[in-house]
């Protein structure tokens, strides 16, 4: 049963680092590309009346909160400040990885206990 339980276990955790860095990588990519084409990297008025109608755009098509206008400026001001995806992705492993190795060394000390 310790072995399907790993099996299950590893699965998950794949899974679900594959999905974080994907979401992630997504959001920054959307910023990125409404910063660039969209706006050309010029704010101001422009910027407010875009990116409502974008916002609006993407909710019809995918009609997540995820792409709110709230939402685009927080994808548009990460993709500023974390201009080198590459950077970010290395972020996203080590952080995941990190957090995956604390909890098997919890299931470790909490089988040796057993």
């Amino acid at each position: 049963m310790t072995d399907l339980r790993q099996i299950i276990d590893e699965a998950r955790i794949h899974v679900a680092s594959t999905a974080n860095y994907e979401l992630t990588m997504m959001y920054r990519h959307i910023g990125e590309r409404i910063n660039r084409d969209v706006l050309g990297n010029v704010r101001a008025t422009y910027g407010k009346q875009i990116v409502p109608q974008v916002a609006t755009q993407l909710q019809a098509l995918y009609g997540s909160k995820a792409f709110d206008v709230k939402s685009l400026y927080r994808h548009m001001q990460f993709a500023t400040l974390f201009s080198d995806a590459q950077i970010v992705a290395t972020i996203i492993m080590v952080t995941f990885r990190g957090v995956t190795s604390i909890e098997g060394w919890e299931n470790e000390i909490k089988e040796d206990e057993a």
